[in-house]
């Protein structure tokens, strides 16, 4: 088991993602929206729905956020450029490496121990206070941050 900030989880294994499935993850890094994504990306919205349910099997991930740090771990994504960390209370970190690794809301909610609305207001805070798009945006700017420990591979990875 690898170690993020005291909260054990499953080494990342290699996802073999194809280059649109990176594409669309680094879209949704970036903090874009599923209209942005779409019209930075040039495809309709069900080829984007695919990319992301295809992203989900390859995963064992349904959120955003937690499948765009899988790929930040596995290196299909490259990690973002530190930045200096604003103030970043205990309880801030814990949601938000939830939020990171968790497969779903309610895995995240059952790790902070909250209820799934709670959860739910509680990362919407954390996304707003950090300045973030989205909560793919908020797993970005935790790794530029130092949030999240990468002990993984941060290189690509190999087939």
């Amino acid at each position: 088991m690898s170690r993020t900030r005291g909260v054990a989880h499953a080494p990342m294994h290699s996802t073999r993602l194809t280059p649109a499935e990176i594409r669309t993850l680094s879209a949704l890094a970036e903090g874009l929206d599923t209209v942005g994504a779409l019209k930075k990306l040039g495809i309709g919205l069900d080829t984007f729905n695919r990319t992301l349910r295809n992203i989900g099997h390859k995963q064992h991930r349904s959120t955003r956020a937690s499948k765009v740090h899988a790929a930040y771990l596995s290196g299909e994504l490259p990690l973002p450029d530190a930045l200096p960390a604003p103030e970043i209370t205990d309880k801030d970190r814990a949601l938000w490496v939830a939020l990171a690794t968790q497969p779903d809301l309610q895995a995240t909610a059952d790790a902070v121990h909250l209820s799934r609305a709670t959860t739910s207001k509680n990362i919407d805070d954390l996304v707003s206070r950090f300045g973030a798009d989205s909560e793919p945006h908020l797993v970005t700017l935790g790794h530029s941050y130092g949030v999240f420990e990468t002990t993984a591979a941060t290189s690509p990875a190999k087939a």
